[in-house]
C-alpha cells in the first residue's frame, strides 16, 4: 500500500525597500554622477544624487555622525537641498539609463539638465544643486 506524503518547502520571503523596486532615475554619461528619486507612503519624494569622483575637500561642517562625507546630495520636492551622509546606502547602480549631455530629466517637480560641464538638478521651489568633478554647489 502507498502511503502519501507531502513535502513541505520553505520560501523566504524578502522585504524589499520601496526604493528598491523601481528604478527611476539616472546616470551621467561619464557614469561619476548618480540620481535616483524616491517616495512612498510614508516618506516625502526625495532625489539623491551621488557623485563618485570629486576634485576638492568635502565642505565642513560634516555631519557627526557620518564618516563618509561630501559624495551625495539631496532635496525634498518643495524644500532646500543639502549634503546628505554617504552611508548606509548608495544611489549608485550601472542599471540606470544615462541622461545624454543637453537632455533633461524631470519627475515629481525635479529637473535636472546634463551637460558636459556638469549636471544641474532643482525643483519647484528653485533649490537644487549643481556638480561636476571640479565643483558641487547648494542653491
Amino acid at each position: 500500500m502507498k502511503v502519501p506524503f507531502l513535502i513541505l518547502a520553505t520560501v523566504a520571503v524578502f522585504a524589499t525597500p520601496a526604493y528598491a523596486q523601481e528604478l527611476v532615475g539616472f546616470k551621467t554619461p561619464t557614469s561619476n554622477i548618480y540620481c535616483q528619486q524616491t517616495d512612498g507612503d510614508d516618506v516625502a519624494t526625495l532625489l539623491r544624487c551621488e557623485i563618485r569622483e570629486i576634485n576638492r575637500v568635502p565642505p565642513q561642517p560634516r555631519a557627526s555622525a557620518c564618516d563618509d562625507w561630501g559624495h551625495t546630495f539631496a532635496m525634498l520636492e518643495d524644500g532646500q537641498s543639502y549634503y546628505e551622509c554617504d552611508e548606509p546606502d548608495s544611489v549608485v547602480n550601472e542599471d540606470l539609463l544615462t541622461l545624454s549631455y543637453g537632455s533633461i530629466w524631470r519627475r515629481a517637480g525635479f529637473t535636472c539638465k546634463s551637460e558636459q560641464t556638469g549636471l544641474a538638478c532643482g525643483n519647484s521651489r528653485r533649490h537644487g544643486f549643481f556638480l561636476s568633478k571640479n565643483a558641487q554647489r547648494l542653491f
